[in-house]
């Protein structure tokens, strides 16, 4: 079920834009070492989630869920702004 998520077009959109734009060979030794440790950690989170969410409750889990959502929204709303700001130069 997180695969999509994880390596879906998204994912390897950003991979290819950081690439596209950072053509230089250290550029591109920083991006693959970024997504090895990223594949690191996700690989452990994965390994542990079960057990960290039973740990965690129904409290916690519901905790993080809100912090995540509130992120996400965080983000929707500079894409929004950075967005706007392109479109409509007078406003920035």
């Amino acid at each position: 079920m997180a695969l999509p998520l994880i390596a879906g077009p998204g994912a390897i959109g950003v991979v290819v834009g950081l690439a596209a734009r950072n053509p230089g060979i250290l550029d591109r030794v920083a991006i693959v070492a970024a997504v090895l440790v990223i594949a690191a950690a996700l690989a452990v989170l994965l390994r542990y989630g079960t057990p960290l969410t039973e740990k965690l409750g129904a409290t916690g889990v519901g905790a993080i869920t809100r912090v995540m959502g509130f992120l996400i929204l965080a983000i929707g709303v500079e894409i929004l702004v950075h967005g706007l700001a392109a479109a409509l130069p007078g406003l920035a």
